[in-house]
């Protein structure tokens, strides 16, 4: 996926890094409405879409089955980070809500903070692109052309 991103320039997005719990889930339980959009991330954008948790619920294995993607276990703010700087930061999408999502929020090409019921931390929210109130319009954010350009546009 190609996109403009003002003050970034053109980025090539290749892949998506979700945070599990307070972003894509709720109280340990997907948020209604997440798997059809992953699956269009997916299917319309061609990115590929990680699950980044700490699994603090020992539920993260389960839940990337689930959604048909991929899991990478990562303990602290520091291992999230290392994720998007193998897979090529620039060329990723973060989506997170909290301080372990900070660092890695600082490296990636977009960084997408989340405030659903679980709150958003402070450290993520200094750190991302753009702050959304709920996953589903963060989704649809990605998925709807143009809208990188007018929210970040100066």
């Amino acid at each position: 996926m190609k996109i403009d991103i003002p003050g970034k320039g053109t980025a090539e997005i290749h892949h998506a890094l979700c945070d599990l719990n307070g972003t894509i889930a709720a109280y340990g339980k997907i948020i209604e409405g997440v798997p059809e959009l992953l699956r269009r991330i997916q299917d319309e954008l061609k990115l590929d879409v990680y699950l980044l948790t700490g699994d603090t619920n020992g539920n993260g294995a389960r839940i990337a089955e689930e959604l048909g993607i991929l899991l990478r276990k990562t303990a602290n703010v520091k291992e999230k980070a290392e994720v998007a700087l193998e897979l090529g930061a620039e060329h990723c999408v973060a989506i997170g809500n909290g301080c372990i999502d900070a660092e890695l929020f600082k490296v990636a090409g977009l960084s997408l903070a989340v405030m659903e019921s679980e709150g958003l931390a402070t450290k993520a929210a200094l750190q991302s692109d753009v702050i959304f109130r709920s996953i589903h319009e963060t989704l649809l954010f990605l998925l709807t052309k143009g809208s990188v350009i007018a929210t970040l546009r100066e």
